[in-house]
């Protein structure tokens, strides 16, 4: 079975298109990473802003779970 494997825009669907790919060595391994945008200028504008948005959540998330574990537990006395 032949797949052929597109990679959409979540934003508008359109089909993405290669930027730039470049190769990295950790350790033994050599990484290869492809970056990949929207043929539309303004839509890929706004999928960045989006991503953005998310990870600033997500680090403000990780930063209350790590404040909160690193709290003294209070355990209620039986």
């Amino acid at each position: 079975m032949n797949n052929i494997y597109k990679n959409l825009c979540s934003r508008c669907g359109k089909e993405r298109i290669f930027v730039k790919t470049w190769e990295e060595k950790i350790g033994y391994s050599v990484i290869t990473t492809t970056e990949t945008a929207c043929p539309d200028e303004e839509c890929q504008k706004q999928v960045e802003k989006t991503n953005k948005n998310q990870k600033a959540k997500y680090d403000a998330s990780k930063l209350r779970r790590k404040i909160s574990l690193s709290r003294p537990r209070h355990h209620a006395k039986s």
